[in-house]
C-alpha cells in the first residue's frame, strides 16, 4: 500500500502498530506480517514498481505469504473500475503461498479532506460535511470494484473481504455530530496529524478494525497503553478513549 496503510503497520510507536499488537496478544512467531509500501502508490504503479525501503515486494514475493492485504491510491478520490484489485487478486491466488493461494483482502481508506472540499492544493483543516459526504461517495467505489473482481473469481479463489477503514472514519464522524464520542474528543481533527494521516488514536482505531478483519481477534483484548520508555508517544488514549474505539471497530466490522 502507501502511507495510509503504514497508519497501522509502521507508525513509529504504539498505539497503531499492527505487528506490535499481534505480538502482545499473541506472542512471538505466530504470526509474521511485513509492509510493502510505495508512498502515494496506486494498484498500477505498485504492479509495475516493485517497494521500497528493502522490503518485500507484493508481487515477486507473494509465494511467501499467505494473505495479501492492499489498498487503492489515495490520490483524488476512489475509482470504480477493479481491473488492476483483480489482476492482484488472481496473481495471489496463482502464485501466493508457494503456488497453494493466497486469498486477498482490501483495505479501504478515506478521501483527502482539501480534495473533499475541491482544491487538493489547500487543504480546508477542519473535516466537514463535504468530507463525510465524500466517505459514502468513496464508499460506493470501493464497492464496486470488489463487486466486479467477485463476479469474476479464478477457480477456488476466495472472495475479496474489505477491512472497512473508509467506514470506521465515517462512524467516528457521525458519532462527533451526534454528541457521541468520550471526553476529550470534538471534532474530527483529533484524529488526524493533518488533513488524511491519522494520529495515535485514529491508527488505534484502525489497528482494532484490522486485527478482527484479519484475525478474529475482539479489539477489547487489545491493550490501550504500551508505552515505551525508548518513545515519545504524543498522545495516547484513555481508557474510555480507547473502550470507545474498540467498540465501534467492533461495530463497524461486525455489521459490514
Amino acid at each position: 500500500g502507501h502511507s495510509l496503510t503504514d497508519t497501522y503497520h509502521a507508525y513509529p510507536v504504539w498505539p497503531g502498530l499492527y505487528p506490535l499488537a499481534l505480538i502482545g496478544l499473541v506472542g512471538w512467531g505466530r504470526f509474521k506480517s511485513e509492509k510493502s509500501t510505495i508512498p502515494g502508490s496506486t494498484m498500477e504503479w505498485r504492479w509495475n514498481n516493485k517497494a521500497q525501503y528493502d522490503q518485500p515486494d507484493a508481487r515477486h514475493d507473494i509465494s511467501n505469504w499467505e494473505l495479501l492485504v492492499t489498498t487503492e491510491g489515495n490520490n483524488a478520490g476512489i475509482q470504480w473500475d477493479g481491473q488492476w484489485l483483480k489482476t492482484w487478486t488472481d496473481h495471489a491466488w496463482q502464485n501466493g503461498n508457494r503456488g497453494k493461494g493466497a486469498p486477498t483482502m482490501l483495505y479501504t481508506h478515506w478521501s483527502d479532506t482539501g480534495y473533499a472540499n475541491g482544491n487538493p492544493e489547500a487543504p480546508e483543516p477542519n473535516f466537514n460535511t463535504k468530507w463525510r459526504e465524500q466517505l459514502d461517495l468513496d464508499e460506493r467505489g470501493w464497492l464496486a470494484k470488489v463487486d466486479q473482481v467477485n463476479d469474476d473469481l479464478l477457480d477456488g479463489c476466495p472472495p475479496v473481504y474489505i477491512i472497512p477503514g473508509n467506514r470506521i472514519m465515517a462512524r467516528l464522524f457521525d458519532d462527533i455530530a451526534a454528541g457521541k464520542q468520550p471526553m476529550g474528543i470534538d471534532n474530527m481533527a483529533d484524529y488526524f496529524i493533518d488533513n488524511v494521516h491519522p494520529n495515535e488514536l485514529g491508527a488505534y482505531a484502525i489497528t482494532c478494525a484490522v486485527l478482527l478483519s484479519i484475525h478474529h481477534i475482539e479489539p477489547k483484548k487489545l491493550p490501550y497503553d504500551l508505552s515505551q520508555p525508548d518513545y515519545r508517544i504524543p498522545r495516547t488514549p484513555t481508557r474510555d478513549q480507547a473502550e470507545y474505539l474498540q467498540q465501534v471497530a467492533l461495530e463497524v466490522v461486525t455489521s459490514y
